[in-house]
């Protein structure tokens, strides 16, 4: 309330209150406050929602401004090195989505860059038609409910911690299950997880 104190405050709020027509007691500063609060909070919350689309325009038009390679700093330049004849080539969609790899890259550790490469290699090692369906399955995945998503990465992690020749005995005895077997052996894990879930 200190502000309210000050000469030049109390003569705007009363030169104000005289233009509105507000007589008498009307035109005190706490009077006035009052009468010009539902303007005050009908001013602040238009001038949020305009701030709030700014930030949202501003992402978009961010997002769909074409990256240049010159906008690279040098290390993910260094990254992305392979594709510095081609990049005025590409779509823009897909120099933000190596921008965003590279990004990532350079964020790892070293020993998540080895294993980066490593799985790298495994994948250059697939046949073509085998890489062709995992990219369909992923595309699936990402379909998926974030819940059955969940679901999926908890069997992973499941898998993942098994011995090496045990995850290798049921990937073979996966390989020779008919697909009604696969089927059913599906729909039973499903069911057993949604029951740990109610359960937690």
């Amino acid at each position: 309330m200190a502000c309210w104190k000050t000469r030049r405050n109390r003569n705007f709020l009363m030169s104000w209150s005289s233009t509105t027509g507000c007589p008498g007691k009307a035109s005190t500063p706490r009077r006035a406050m009052r009468i010009m609060a539902p303007s005050l909070r009908r001013a602040a919350r238009s001038l949020a929602v305009w701030l709030l689309a700014t930030v949202c325009l501003s992402a978009s038009a961010n997002a769909d401004a074409p990256l240049e390679w010159q906008q690279l700093n040098r290390a993910e330049q260094r990254v992305l090195q392979h594709h510095a004849a081609d990049w005025d080539s590409l779509p823009n969609q897909k120099r933000h989505k190596l921008h965003r790899s590279a990004q990532r890259w350079l964020a790892m550790s070293p020993e998540q860059k080895r294993n980066a490469r490593q799985r790298f290699k495994r994948w250059l090692a697939l046949p073509v038609d085998q890489r062709r369906h995992i990219r369909q399955r992923y595309q699936q995945f990402k379909q998926l409910q974030p819940d059955e998503q969940q679901r999926l990465r908890d069997i992973y992690a499941q898998f993942k911690d098994l011995p090496a020749a045990q995850r290798q005995s049921l990937r073979e005895r996966w390989r020779q299950l008919t697909p009604e077997q696969r089927r059913k052996i599906k729909q039973r894990v499903r069911r057993q997880h949604r029951q740990q879930a109610d359960q937690q």
